[in-house]
């Protein structure tokens, strides 16, 4: 067995696999612990070294919402999967020598959700919701709901103890109006062995690793419709879940990897502390922060505020801290209020730690009275069309103390967004940073599509860069560099780069220290922009323009073959068009048309014009929807069949360079008689004539795989990896300079033109062209 890892020791555990551990039962020396690994591979981890089974390994797993169980003896490692009813055993030595490939097994091999505890209690919540019926509203069903949750967790100090009910004073109101014979069912469904698969819960640890978790699915609930079933059982009915507030459950993985780094930004605080989350939702960020000062040795008095316009979230959030101040050694005062944050004057409340994911709502998802408070507390900062997380962000920068830390999950268009250059620079001259991070994958938070940021600053200075932190578009990329985080401590930062192409970690010595981007690029994209720095950006040599916009591309857009059967009268009005599968390799098609009447000799000024020019288009697809295309913006009512924003300006350049909306190396195109129009796609023009005939050189720039790490620098992906082609971000894509009779111009000529033709130019000389072309040395 290798000596380097004593898999018996916690510590291995940690810094090995970027761990977190948390104590089973949260007892003081406990040797019981649930690995935290992220969205999936948390286990439990026992080093007690009792050799015997006590059955109740999976049970305990199950109950703290992990998917296995497993206990390092003196010589073997068994592992428990709680849908399976026997253990698996390995040799101790195996694990210690392969401890990475093992966890990979872990989290390969994770048992379905649909059995989980949560979804058993989950199954209890809509059953006591429909046993209430509808005179009772889903918060106050949710109080119950607890009450019989706390009830049912035995002992003379079980938790119904430790809740201080007048806080929710329905809770045992709406529980004792249950008959005796539903409640005695309810709490037999909470603690008995379960037929089938003979699991148990286990409240405490239910309580303690599983409640997040469950008040987030309760939350979605908490407005159900209550329905009696046919069969008499009561059952309740799902209702969908509504993002309108833009207020999405922070996933715990983020809730543990910005409560660690907030309490990593400084050094620790021997003192009171007061920790505020304006948003608190079912104060996941509230209890994170006082389990993790307590696991840090803090030992002074804790102030925890949250502040939130959901009474059901508050209702879980007075559950959660109250339990979990009865689990702590630590003096604690709980302030919950229902508030609308914006609506205080001030947050300057003394906190050290603002802690927050605030309500992520664009521009054109607010009402009228939340643009308002939105410009009223942003002022002049208050850029185009800002997010309203914008103005919590700039609150609880507002209300941070000399040294105090803000802790964020941000929308990431605050990184980077041209809305808010002037609000970053704001922060950025209060607040430095100690880790700003960009999330690729939008899966981050369950049953949401969310693009979403981490920032943690604090106000004053800091003898150190910042970490950047970047993941791509894969799914587990996100919980891998996060994991990574802690094995960083503050005197390793300087100098820090851990990168392996999914993720990249490092140290940014001027990122978000003013307006520009504070949005962290893949470190290879980072540190080619250093290398070319001093390039010409797209936007000097190159007029970048969406293309047209049609306004209902269902009806407008056509098969080429549709367009070929029309009669020969109608076919002009008809243009090969780009859309996003127009482009491959750098070769056009024209696959797809689009009906553009527009230009010269083609404008059609009236309906009755129009049935007599294209009788058959007419007839087959705009007359059908012609009460669609009146609805549209941007168009005279009495001219409903011309496109909403044609681009004549775009298709009067002639040849141009053509993209798609989303794509990479392999999406840009010459169109040499300027005949496509770009529906789902940009054209570039160039903007002087120094470069005019050098187009065909600029296809085989833009084409070579380098431009993928260039806009890994510059652009965002989307959940299919491709990146995001639009002015706002190719504007910022350095180019060279390529002058019309220099040669290597001319050799990019050759290739670009060969692209064209559907040929691959020999891929050594391409790449050396490309590299001469970017003042770049080739890596022997």
């Amino acid at each position: 067995m290798s000596s380097a890892l004593a898999i018996d020791n916690l510590d291995i555990w940690r810094t090995q696999l970027g761990l977190m551990p948390v104590p089973l039962f949260g007892q003081q020396n406990e040797r019981r612990h649930v690995l935290l690994n992220g969205g999936k591979g948390n286990f439990c981890l026992d080093l007690t070294g009792d050799a015997h089974d006590h059955g109740a390994e999976r049970d305990r797993a199950w109950s703290a919402d992990v998917g296995h169980y497993v206990k390092v003896d003196r010589d073997t490692v068994r592992v428990w999967r709680w849908d399976q009813s026997s253990a698996e055993t390995y040799t101790r030595g195996l694990v210690a020598d392969n401890i990475v490939k093992f966890q990979t097994y872990l989290e390969e091999r994770q048992p379905s959700k649909t059995s989980s505890v949560v979804s058993h209690f989950m199954s209890i919540y809509r059953q006591v919701r429909t046993m209430l019926g509808e005179q009772v509203t889903g918060p106050e069903a949710l109080q119950a709901f607890l009450y019989l949750l706390a009830s049912a967790d035995e002992g003379q100090n079980g938790a119904v103890t430790r809740i201080d009910w007048s806080k929710l004073p329905r809770a045992q109101e709406l529980a004792g109006s249950l008959s005796d014979l539903q409640r005695d069912g309810l709490r037999e469904d909470m603690i008995r062995v379960r037929p089938g698969d003979q699991l148990k819960p286990i409240i405490p640890l239910v309580l303690r690793h599983a409640s997040g978790r469950l008040f987030q699915e309760a939350h979605y609930l908490v407005e159900l419709d209550p329905q009696l079933s046919f069969f008499g059982a009561s059952e309740a009915k799902k209702v969908g879940r509504d993002s309108a507030s833009g207020a999405f459950f922070t996933p715990s993985p983020l809730v543990r990897t910005v409560v660690e780094e907030a309490l990593k930004a400084q050094p620790p605080i021997n003192a009171d502390i007061t920790v505020l989350d304006p948003a608190c939702g079912s104060a996941e960020f509230l209890r994170e922060a006082l389990r993790q000062l307590q696991m840090r040795g803090h030992t002074h008095r804790v102030k925890l505020v949250g502040w939130d316009i959901s009474p059901a979230a508050l209702a879980m959030a007075r559950f959660v801290l109250d339990w979990e101040r009865s689990q702590s050694n630590l003096d604690v005062e709980v302030v919950l209020e229902q508030q609308d944050a914006l609506r205080l004057d001030s947050w300057n409340i003394g906190a050290r730690l603002i802690l927050m994911n605030p309500p992520f709502i664009s521009w054109q998802g607010m009402g009228d009275a939340q643009k308002q408070r939105l410009t009223d507390r942003l002022g002049a900062l208050a850029s185009k069309r800002p997010d309203y997380a914008s103005a919590f962000f700039y609150n609880a920068v507002n209300a941070l103390p000399n040294g105090g830390v803000i802790g964020a999950v941000l929308p990431a268009s605050l990184l980077d967004g041209e809305s808010y250059v002037e609000l970053r620079n704001t922060i950025a001259a209060e607040v430095k940073p100690h880790l700003i991070a960009r999330l690729g994958s939008h899966t981050v938070f369950a049953d949401a599509v969310v693009d979403a940021g981490l920032y943690v600053g604090v106000r004053g200075q800091l003898d150190r860069p910042p970490l950047a932190v970047w993941s791509n578009h894969k799914a587990d990329s996100s919980a891998r560099a996060l994991r990574r985080l802690r094995s960083i401590t503050p005197q390793t930062v300087k100098g820090y780069v851990a990168d392996n192409g999914d993720f990249s970690v490092y140290a940014a010595e001027h990122l978000g220290q003013d307006g520009r981007s504070w949005a962290p690029r893949s470190y290879t994209a980072y540190r080619l922009l250093q290398e070319i720095h001093g390039l010409p950006l797209a936007k000097t040599l190159f007029d970048v323009s969406q293309g047209t916009i049609t306004g209902l591309n269902s009806v407008y857009l056509v098969s080429r073959e549709y367009a070929e059967n029309l009669p020969k009268g109608e076919r002009k009005y008809f243009r090969p068009a780009v859309v996003n599968n127009s482009i491959v390799d750098g070769v056009l098609n024209d696959t797809t048309y689009v009906f553009y009447p527009h230009g010269k000799g083609l404008e059609i000024d009236s309906e009755e014009m129009l049935l007599k020019k294209l009788k058959v288009f007419a007839a087959d697809r705009l007359l059908p929807n012609k009460v669609a295309l009146r609805k549209r913006s941007r168009i005279k009512p009495d001219q409903w069949w011309v496109l909403s924003l044609p681009r004549q300006r775009l298709d009067a350049v002639g040849p141009k360079i053509l993209s798609t909306y989303f794509g990479g190396s392999g999406s840009f195109a010459w169109d040499p008689d300027g005949r496509y129009i770009p529906i789902q796609g940009y054209g570039w023009a160039p903007k002087t004539a120094e470069i005019a005939g050098c187009e065909e050189a600029y296809v085989a720039l833009l084409n070579h795989p380098l431009t993928d790490i260039l806009l890994s620098g510059v652009s965002n992906n989307l959940s299919g990896g491709q990146w995001n082609l639009s002015e706002r971000y190719v504007n910022q894509l350095p180019l060279p300079k390529l002058l019309p009779d220099a040669p290597i111009t001319e050799t990019l000529i050759g290739m670009g033109s060969a692209l064209n033709s559907g040929e691959s130019p020999d891929r050594d000389l391409w790449t050396r062209a490309v590299y001469q072309a970017y003042g770049l040395k080739l890596q022997a």
